[in-house]
């Protein structure tokens, strides 16, 4: 009887209430979790009479328990050896994060793009240079282009400007008017050529005496200033090539001295390895 009544005698209270400072977390059904272990830890460095803090990072381990889900990407990565200054230029072969530097290609890449902006360039400056000599009537293929229009063509087009000038005049003031019906085509036509007809004297005698002359001072102004924009842009392309020829001479400039010193570095490196293994020896 009595070893019933221990059997079923109930555990103390205090084995069901805990402290939850002092209890172990657990989740919704129960079950304990063990707390997270820290995987890294603060270290005093000291090089040159100078003191850094270090993060130092532990390695998992498989009893640890955890999943590949949960690993860290930066575990196998040693702090040490990327912030601690390098003691002899043969350090950077050994270091994979500073031969990585000497070994990149990058400089190599912008190299090749800068040609490539260099070889886009000439041909656009070649187009301006050939537009520039048949305006200058250097090219032996176009000696004979005349920019000049012929009497008629100068007066057409002059008929037609001062026809829109005129309409544009009409329908100003039609709009102004207090009248509100449209204006009558009849009506507009006929205002079109009286404002052609009412020409200064001083425009007529031009007219007239550039016809006989046979000069087109117009068009001739307007090449005269085309002539000047194709130099100044043909100055421009001229100077932006010599900008990226002078860029691209320092990339390869930059890029076989990198590869110089590589060469050089993995030599003193090899000769280095070769001493320390002879003195081993020994």
């Amino acid at each position: 009887m009595d070893a019933n009544n221990k059997s079923t005698q109930l555990p103390p209270a205090t084995k069901w209430i805990q402290n939850s400072e002092d209890s172990d977390t657990t989740d919704s059904n129960g079950n304990k979790l063990r707390p997270l272990t820290t995987l890294s830890e603060e270290a005093e460095y000291t090089k040159g009479g100078k003191k850094r803090m270090i993060v130092k990072r532990k390695r998992r381990r498989i009893e640890d328990g955890l999943s590949d889900e949960e690993e860290d990407p930066y575990t196998l990565i040693n702090i040490e050896d990327i912030l601690s200054p390098i003691e002899v230029p043969t350090d950077i072969v050994r270091r994979p994060a500073l031969r990585r530097i000497l070994r990149s290609t990058q400089i190599d890449a912008l190299s090749k793009t800068s040609m490539e902006f260099i070889e886009g360039e000439k041909n656009f400056n070649k187009i301006l240079c050939r537009l520039s000599a048949i305006l200058h009537q250097d090219d032996p293929r176009y000696l004979d282009l005349s920019f000049d229009r012929t009497p008629t063509q100068i007066k057409k087009y002059k008929e037609d400007t001062e026809a829109a000038k005129a309409a544009a005049v009409a329908l100003t003031s039609a709009k102004n008017e207090t009248v509100i019906d449209d204006l009558d085509p009849k009506e507009l036509a006929e205002k079109v050529k009286e404002a052609i007809r009412i020409i200064p004297q001083e425009k007529e005698e031009e007219t007239m005496s550039e016809q006989e002359e046979g000069v087109d001072v117009e068009a001739r102004s307007i090449v005269k200033r085309v002539k000047e924009l194709l130099l100044e842009n043909i100055n421009y392309s001229n100077e932006y090539m010599s900008c990226l020829q002078e860029a691209r001479n320092k990339l390869c400039k930059a890029s076989m001295q990198k590869e110089t010193l590589w060469k050089e570095l993995l030599a003193n490196a090899k000769e280095e390895d070769r001493r320390t293994k002879s003195f081993g020896d020994y």
